[in-house]
């Protein structure tokens, strides 16, 4: 019973402390925006006394956005108004839409007459929707359903679509925005392939075998040369390399070890005539057939023969035609 009893009682312990906890953990996550904020407001009141207006009302801007305040909303509005930064300004009046306190701030009025007419807007429904999407301009996200932004060309991302929409905006302007349409998918292009059904195969199934055959002919004449050549350079080589019955030792070795390459050469040669010459026939053989079934299987009223014609240069050509009666 005794461990049971331990047990119990560091559970409760355990129960105990995490409700205690609980508070204090809580109060620790809703005082970070908080703290952020005033680390951001306070960055802004450094760059201000610098002279950096611009990105002093950014800062201040980053701090209303973490804890919603109008004194930080108004400092970053003067600051914006000091920078001459009217799309940062214009967003900023947008923002103030969200409260009585915010609307009654007068730089808000005064960013209004100054900036509104040297931007445009680009909304975005679709942030609105139950499914909201997340788009990006020039990699910045948006998190409002309306931007204001100065004129010009300015790319548009929503995330999970690769395509990018490119928006053109004009001073005064409002376009809206939407995600790219899905692309319908093309159906892939089949190929042509030789005829083959009711009315017979195509005489085009020729053109593979044929061709194969010309090329294997072509390594198997070639081979055949290169045959004799060996033969005749042996007797050459026999002939004027001899060194005869007083030769030395290492000039009969010399004289073996020439006469062998040659010999291997030649042997080389005339194992790839062999090959050759049975590719070569049984190329032959599979073109003959192809071109026989073709013009057997051909309908009645068609003419019962089929060739190819390789061009040559000049304006000449050579083929081969074969009928059947």
């Amino acid at each position: 019973m005794k461990p049971l009893l331990h047990f119990v009682r560091c559970l409760t312990l355990f129960v105990g402390l995490s409700a205690a906890l609980a508070p204090m953990v809580s109060a620790h996550a809703e005082d970070a925006p908080k703290t952020r904020a005033r680390e951001a407001y306070t960055r802004g009141e450094k760059l201000a006394a610098a002279g950096n207006l611009q990105s002093a009302a950014e800062a201040f801007a980053e701090a209303d956005w973490f804890a919603p305040n109008p004194t930080a909303l108004e400092a970053a509005l003067e600051a914006a108004i000091r920078a001459d930064a009217p799309a940062l300004g214009m967003n900023l009046v947008e923002r103030a839409s969200r409260s009585p306190a915010d609307l009654a701030i007068a730089a808000g009025r005064t960013a209004r007459e100054r900036f509104a007419t040297r931007v445009g807007a680009l909304t975005f429904p679709c942030r609105d929707a139950p499914d909201p999407c997340k788009p990006s301009i020039q990699g910045a996200a948006v998190m409002a359903s309306r931007v204001w932004a100065l004129p010009g060309s300015h790319k548009v991302v929503f995330e999970g679509t690769p395509k990018a929409v490119v928006v053109d905006l004009a001073a005064g302007a409002e376009r809206r925005v939407d995600p790219p349409a899905a692309e319908a998918v093309a159906a892939p292009i089949k190929p042509v392939e030789p005829k083959v059904s009711d009315e017979g195969t195509s005489p085009l199934w020729t053109i593979l075998p044929a061709g194969l055959t010309v090329a294997f002919g072509g390594v198997l004449v070639a081979s055949i040369v290169q045959v004799g050549a060996a033969e005749s350079d042996l007797q050459g080589f026999q002939a004027t390399q001899n060194p005869g019955a007083d030769a030395t030792n290492a000039e009969r070795d010399a004289f073996r070890s020439g006469q062998q390459a040659i010999i291997d050469d030649g042997e080389m040669w005339s194992t790839m005539a062999g090959v050759f010459g049975g590719l070569t026939a049984a190329a032959g053989a599979a073109t003959f057939t192809v071109l026989i079934v073709s013009l057997a299987t051909a309908p009645d009223e068609a003419p019962k023969a089929a060739g190819f014609v390789v061009p040559l240069d000049g304006g000449f050509a050579a083929g081969i035609s074969v009928a059947l009666p």
